[in-house]
């Protein structure tokens, strides 16, 4: 026999979150809701929250996003950024040039400059790179320098690769995988990348790191003749 009151048990936060994640709209009251876990919710939560906001376009969503960009975890803010990048600029271009000064993880970060070049080139802003070419001057993050370097070349600089290309070599592997995702992006929209895959290859025989080499592979296969 059911309790009495059993249907009106409160959801927990993984079942609200889980419940929005099927949702093709979401209502008032889940996006309180949301907004609820966001205020009380752990890193793993905010999260996922960030993550099923990507198919809730809307001021609402924005809204959320804007509070999570501010968390004081970046994972979480990383997430958030990752997000709109597939908002409109109307929503987020102005916000978004303004964290990049605020922000002070360097992989946080580049993932603002990532969106920023995903939404210029989708919805062809003007003076993306205007503002990019002062920010990367003062630049010190390889992270950030890539996130800039990927952007310049997307947005009409076809002399970036070589200057991405030199972070296989640096000593931190976490950047030279980083720098193998980049030049994915770089290669898949050129058709000169001979000299880019030899020196790939090049670097395929000198490369300590399981992960790097994975990637330098994959790249070898997907654009190799």
């Amino acid at each position: 026999m059911q309790k009495k009151g059993e249907n009106n048990r409160k959801m927990n936060k993984s079942e609200i979150i889980s419940i929005c994640k099927k949702s093709d709209t979401l209502t008032k009251n889940q996006y309180l809701a949301l907004y609820q876990i966001i205020l009380h919710g752990d890193s793993f939560e905010k999260s996922e929250i960030a993550d099923l906001l990507i198919d809730h376009v809307n001021k609402k969503s924005m809204y959320l996003l804007s509070v999570l960009w501010k968390d004081k975890d970046s994972l979480v803010r990383m997430c958030a950024y990752d997000t709109v990048s597939v908002y409109p600029a109307k929503f987020t271009y102005n916000y978004l040039i303004s964290r990049i000064s605020k922000e002070n993880d360097e992989l946080a970060r580049s993932y603002i400059i990532t969106s920023l070049t995903d939404i210029s080139l989708r919805e062809k802003v003007q003076g993306t790179i205007r503002i990019f070419k002062k920010l990367y001057i003062k630049e010190k993050s390889a992270y950030c320098i890539l996130a800039y370097l990927r952007a310049f070349y997307l947005l009409g600089n076809n002399q970036i690769i070589s200057k991405t290309r030199k972070y296989l070599t640096h000593s931190d592997y976490h950047i030279r995988c980083t720098a193998s995702m980049v030049l994915d992006d770089l290669l898949d929209n050129t058709q000169n990348i001979d000299e880019t895959l030899s020196f790939i290859k090049e670097r395929i025989k000198k490369e300590k790191s399981v992960a790097v080499e994975s990637k330098l592979r994959a790249l070898i296969k997907k654009y190799g003749k």
